[in-house]
C-alpha cells in the first residue's frame, strides 16, 4: 500500500486545547482503520512542524479523503506528499534507464 508522510501544524484551536490532541489522534487512527488505511508512526517534533504522520493508504483519493475529514476539525493545518520506499526507489530509477 502507498506510504505517506504528513507534516502538521496546529492552529490556535489546536494548541488552545492541547491537552485534547492525543485523543483527537486516537479518533483519526481509528479513522484511518475503518478506511482500510494506518497511521504507522507519529511523532512530536520541534521546528518547523509540530507533528509528522506517516501512514499507509490505499489510494491518494482516500488520504485526501481522511486528510481533510481530519483537517475539517480546525485542530491542524497538514501538507501531505506520498512517500516511497527504498524499494519502490529504486525500481523508479530502474525505470528511468
Amino acid at each position: 500500500m502507498p506510504l505517506y508522510i504528513s507534516l502538521m501544524k496546529w492552529t490556535s484551536k489546536g494548541i488552545t486545547e492541547v491537552q485534547e490532541s492525543y485523543k483527537r489522534l486516537d479518533n483519526a487512527k481509528e479513522l484511518f482503520k475503518k478506511h482500510g488505511a494506518e497511521i504507522k508512526e507519529f511523532y512530536l517534533t520541534t521546528g518547523e512542524y509540530d507533528m509528522i504522520v506517516i501512514s499507509e493508504c490505499p489510494n491518494d483519493q482516500v488520504m485526501a479523503s481522511l486528510w481533510l475529514h481530519v483537517g475539517k476539525g480546525g485542530a491542524i493545518r497538514s501538507q501531505t506528499s506520498r512517500i516511497f520506499t527504498e524499494d519502490e526507489y529504486r525500481n523508479i530509477i530502474d525505470a528511468i534507464s
